[in-house]
């Protein structure tokens, strides 16, 4: 179970929270307490300062502790008076008025306050100012904090008691308990709510990873029209963007498989039907194996030859083995020279050869592969361009580049098909068209060709009214 994400998303969240409810709830307990104590001393001590303050004015009366020691029962009483949650605070505003804090004291003297008696009581003691016990528990002595009772600004005696850090009492214990069990209750809901949140949240972003996941089963399988659902603009949706991409890229590339192999056949198909028919003619004695007879098959052998040759130049471009000897050379001459060579060729074919070559214009190339780019783009142009028309062919220099520009008249190619003119197999429909000859490849292996050198090719309108291409090699 803990191998899907879901479920590794759900403990991680829903342990974070427990811990975050676990941390608060123990932070709270701790802290409560830490202040729930302190508030207790520090209502003893209000009240400690009242009983002080009551003890003092009675020694005022009678110069001595003999009033309280030898009747327990104003101890008592006095006691019974004071522990009052509500007294300290009349006290203290008695003290500071400069009344005397016995004043009122019997006014609330028969309101019983038991609560207070249990669990202050026991714990006092009063010291005369030698360290005396007067009255109380002696045996608490030990362990007491002594609080002096100050007669005008002297110290007349000792106001001892026991803090309770460990002697809480029943009721603030209650209390206590009940703030915890509180706190644990709110913890346990936030647990609740934890959970729930922990297996929506691992729910909402464990979805995508589900499609992708599903998806990439269905590519596995051959399906490249399935596509993920993109919402928002996190790495999520960039993710499902990129495997939509990689779907498109999938099919593109099935159908261009397809499209290849039915294409190929195609090619083969037609020279290999007319070599059929040729060979079947001979056989049945319909031609003569005459010396014309032996030219047309000679002529279909070669078209099937040049096609699966451009076709094997091509997977090596594919594999990245397209073997090239580069050696340093100047472009303008080489293209001058090649162009010179077939310029009656061109003539034949009704085209006129201008020439504008820059004079330094040296690349890394191999002469063999350069020749059978040329001859590629110069096949284009005899294959596809109308007599009368014109070749210019140019050569310059550009940003540490040397760029070759190749421009026929017309006719020429709509801006939809420029693009596409090196796609294998592809053909433009009307003018440029199949009836002109040619496998469709050549225009692929001059860009393989150029790719190899580190260049690039690129197709454009010419001014000529024709077919412009613009090749960039590398300036050495």
């Amino acid at each position: 179970m803990l191998r899907r994400i879901y479920s590794k998303l759900f403990f991680v969240i829903l342990g974070t929270n427990a811990l975050l409810a676990l941390s608060m709830y123990v932070g709270l307990s701790w802290s409560f307490d830490r202040q729930f104590r302190e508030h207790l001393r520090l209502q003893e001590l209000a009240r400690l300062d009242a009983i002080a303050a009551e003890l003092a004015d009675g020694y005022s009366h009678q110069g001595s502790w003999s009033w309280i020691a030898e009747d327990p029962h104003r101890w008592t009483e006095l006691l019974r008076r004071r522990l009052s949650p509500s007294r300290p605070g009349a006290v203290a505003v008695a003290a500071a008025k400069g009344q005397n804090p016995s004043a009122d004291a019997s006014a609330s003297s028969d309101l019983p306050r038991p609560a207070d008696t249990i669990t202050l009581s026991p714990r006092l003691l009063l010291l005369d100012a030698g360290h005396q016990p007067v009255i109380g528990a002696v045996e608490l002595l030990p362990r007491a904090v002594l609080r002096p009772v100050k007669w005008r600004d002297q110290t007349v005696g000792y106001l001892g008691y026991v803090p309770r850090d460990d002697l809480v009492e029943a009721l603030d214990r209650l209390f206590a308990e009940r703030q915890e069990l509180s706190f644990g209750i709110v913890a346990a809901g936030m647990l609740i709510t934890a959970v729930l949140l922990s297996a929506g949240i691992a729910r909402w972003i464990s979805r995508p990873v589900r499609q992708l996941a599903s998806g990439t089963q269905a590519l596995a399988r051959g399906d490249y029209e399935v596509r993920t659902s993109v919402v928002g603009h996190d790495e999520f949706a960039q993710l499902g963007s990129d495997f939509n991409a990689l779907g498109e890229a999938l099919l593109h590339n099935r159908r261009s498989r397809e499209r290849w192999i039915a294409d190929i056949s195609h090619e083969l198909r037609t020279p290999l039907a007319v070599l059929r028919a040729e060979v079947d003619a001979l056989q049945d004695g319909v031609r003569k194996p005459n010396a014309e007879t032996l030219a047309s098959l000679s002529q279909e052998v070669e078209k099937l030859s040049r096609l699966v040759e451009d076709l094997h130049t091509l997977s090596l471009s594919d594999q990245g083995a397209l073997e090239c000897k580069l050696a340093p050379m100047g472009l303008s001459q080489f293209v001058r020279e090649e162009l010179e060579n077939c310029e009656d060729q061109l003539t034949a074919a009704g085209l006129r050869l201008e020439l504008a070559l820059a004079d330094r214009a040296f690349i890394r190339a191999d002469p063999n592969r350069l020749s059978q780019l040329l001859d590629n783009l110069r096949q284009n142009t005899l294959r596809y361009t109308d007599a009368p028309g014109a070749l210019r062919v140019t050569t310059r220099l550009q940003d540490g580049r040397v760029v070759l520009t190749w421009e026929d008249s017309a006719p020429g190619v709509g801006p939809q098909d420029l693009p596409r003119l090196t796609q294998r197999l592809f053909r433009v429909e009307s003018s440029r068209s199949r009836a002109s000859g040619g496998s469709g490849l050549g225009l692929s292996i001059a860009q393989a060709i150029v790719q190899a050198h580190g260049g690039q090719m690129s197709a454009s309108a010419s001014a000529l009214g024709g077919l412009a291409w613009t090749i960039e090699f590398p300036a050495i």
